[in-house]
């Protein structure tokens, strides 16, 4: 899996090919999605996303005195999607 920053932009797609440019604007490339690559995205929900059994991901979470951990954002997939 490659992440990109915020700042890239895809200048052009080919087929299964995208054409990146990098914030710095002097680096392109070409990045070719195979056809069993997953392709998401992000939506806003609510807490009612979150069931037993649901995937979950979550980045930063800090455990608090109780045992239990707060997060800011809470990634949770939907069907057969695991984030």
């Amino acid at each position: 899996m490659t992440n990109g920053a915020v700042g890239q932009t895809v200048t052009s797609v080919d087929g299964p090919v995208l054409t990146v440019k990098f914030t710095d604007g002097a680096v392109e490339k070409k990045l070719i999605v195979g056809p069993n690559v997953p392709v998401q995205r992000l939506e806003v929900s609510d807490r009612n996303e979150l069931k037993a059994g649901a995937a979950v991901a979550s980045a930063a979470a800090t455990k608090q005195p109780d045992g239990t951990f707060t997060a800011a954002r809470i990634d949770v997939g939907r069907g057969d999607v695991v984030p």
